[in-house]
């Protein structure tokens, strides 16, 4: 093996195992003397891609399809560089150009339907296009995720269990596919058991700051769930709970409080049902989180209170059911800042 082939095969291999800057830094002098090495373009513009370094990558994309306009690869780099930067119209032609060129290879409609599912603009042609690289690759794991991905977009949960499934088979360590199997949890109302899914994708790849976020938005849209609950229940205390110590408070309280009580348990198992473990997370999550510890906290007090409040003397339980409408309007109002926080982020990340 010559000096240049030994560069290129440390550096792919640098690459592959997620050191991208380590690559690029033996591709650099060889790039100098070499700089038309198709090979060493291609990989020093997939390297400035995965560290986010775009404009350097859209160079090699560039300089890549000028000298050989013949490969799909380079379009591929292109269209992908193209994406990220958000200019849609060159991507569509990047992907549409290696399509034209490959028409029978699997990656180019792979990457044309994760494209669509970047741009959150997943339609019937996404589908097709996704379909297509299944067709072409039906053992490849990721042509199936990107279906399967494509179908949580197009709202048809069943079969997008069904196609994660089959990527899950071919590539049981792909954590990607836990985090769209906790997408549809989310959809389906299993906040609580989604939050297992994206903890097992954060412990697949600890570095993994998407499944960290979707952790701590599957936990928070869990509690809203369960506080909504617990305040729509309450409210059938509500003419009660205006700092009054009638004995009408207490004899009420003595029915209402437990009833509600059940009905905020019931939310938090119909959220947990068929992954109980996801309550193991959720307190994974609240120790990781100190706004979410406090609104669980304050929630959880509720809960307590509201109890102590059905057996209560009727002089006490007005002043519980008033501590319970403060805990409950704190759990509410720390959420909304926590959940607007994560939107933001969510915002940013996409």
């Amino acid at each position: 093996m010559s000096e240049q082939a030994a560069v290129i095969e440390r550096a792919a291999l640098l690459k592959d195992s997620g050191r991208p800057g380590q690559a690029l830094a033996l591709l650099a002098p060889h790039l100098a003397s070499y700089p038309n090495d198709l090979t060493a373009l291609r990989l020093a513009g997939w390297c400035h891609y995965e560290l986010d370094e775009l404009g350097p990558a859209l160079y090699c994309a560039a300089r890549l399809t000028s000298l050989a306009p013949e490969q799909p690869a380079a379009h591929l780099l292109l269209a992908v560089v193209h994406g990220r930067r958000r200019e849609v119209g060159a991507s569509a032609e990047a992907i549409d150009t290696a399509i034209r060129l490959a028409p029978d290879h699997s990656e180019p409609y792979r990457i044309a339907a994760a494209l669509d599912l970047q741009g959150h603009r997943a339609t019937p042609r996404t589908e097709h296009l996704a379909r297509r690289a299944v067709a072409l690759a039906p053992h490849d794991p990721v042509a199936h995720r990107v279906l399967g991905s494509t179908l949580i977009e197009l709202r048809r949960y069943d079969e997008a269990t069904a196609v994660l499934g089959q990527a899950a088979a071919l590539n049981p360590a792909d954590s990607a596919v836990a985090s769209e199997l906790a997408r549809i949890d989310i959809a389906k109302g299993r906040s609580a058991s989604a939050a297992a899914g994206f903890a097992a994708a954060v412990r697949a790849d600890p570095t993994d700051l998407v499944a960290r976020h979707n952790l701590l938005a599957a936990a928070w849209n869990a509690f809203r769930i369960a506080h909504i609950v617990l305040w729509l229940s309450f409210l059938v205390l509500g003419r009660f709970t205006v700092l009054s110590n009638t004995p009408s408070t207490g004899s009420l309280a003595h029915i209402v409080a437990p009833v509600s009580v059940l009905l905020t348990l019931a939310a938090w198992a119909y959220q947990l049902r068929k992954r109980p473990s996801g309550f193991k997370v959720l307190l994974v999550a609240v120790r990781s989180d100190g706004m979410l510890s406090v609104a669980m906290g304050s929630h959880a007090l509720c809960l307590l209170l509201l109890l102590a409040a059905a057996v209560a003397p009727a002089g006490v339980a007005g002043g519980l059911l008033v501590a319970v409408t403060a805990l409950l309007l704190l759990g509410t109002v720390i959420g909304w800042i926590r959940v607007s926080q994560l939107r933001k982020e969510s915002r940013r990340q996409g």
